[in-house]
């Protein structure tokens, strides 16, 4: 690719800029944009049920990457951006605000969603769901207050063991 090409990757978990990286690693010097509709450059997901959810881990210690890595290797950082549409005829990404932003390679890297159980009131809001990190602190202060059963994956049952409360798990 040369300079003036542009790669777009929607997602920018993990996976997003495992893929920034290895493409200049391996010599890539087109324009690399990442898109994020979350406030936070890419961070570790799995101490959010583990360390950042027992309170042993800080927000500050959850980022792959320094703030430098993505000014140093030329990659384009937007947060708070979501995308609307993807044209592949046009080559083009759209944004919620109506912006659109060419590429020659789109990389899909949104990672995945927790389902909710397609039960009556599943939908209830406090059924928490673990993806971000403003999850965390939900269940930490969902743990601290619950006296009935409640059903947690193993991490979160651990963090929960290690840090006491009334809440009890299920398996």
């Amino acid at each position: 690719m040369s300079q003036e090409e542009q790669v777009v990757i929607v997602g920018a978990g993990p996976a997003g800029l495992a893929t920034a990286r290895a493409y200049r690693e391996n010599g890539g010097s087109g324009r690399v944009t990442m898109l994020t509709p979350e406030p936070y450059a890419p961070y570790n997901r799995p101490p959010l049920t583990k360390e950042y959810l027992r309170g042993e881990a800080s927000r500050e210690d959850l980022p792959i990457e320094s703030d430098g890595w993505y000014e140093e290797n030329s990659v384009e950082l937007r947060l708070f951006t979501s995308v609307a549409a993807i044209d592949r005829e046009r080559r083009t990404v759209t944004m919620d605000e109506g912006e659109e932003l060419a590429y020659d390679v789109c990389v899909l890297a949104t990672g995945s969603e927790p389902i909710r159980l397609p039960v009556p009131g599943g939908d209830d809001p406090d059924i928490l769901t673990m993806r971000t990190i403003e999850n965390s602190p939900a269940f930490r202060t969902a743990s601290e207050r619950e006296t009935g059963p409640s059903s947690w994956g193993a991490a979160l049952s651990d963090a929960r063991r290690r840090r006491p409360s009334r809440c009890a798990a299920l398996r």
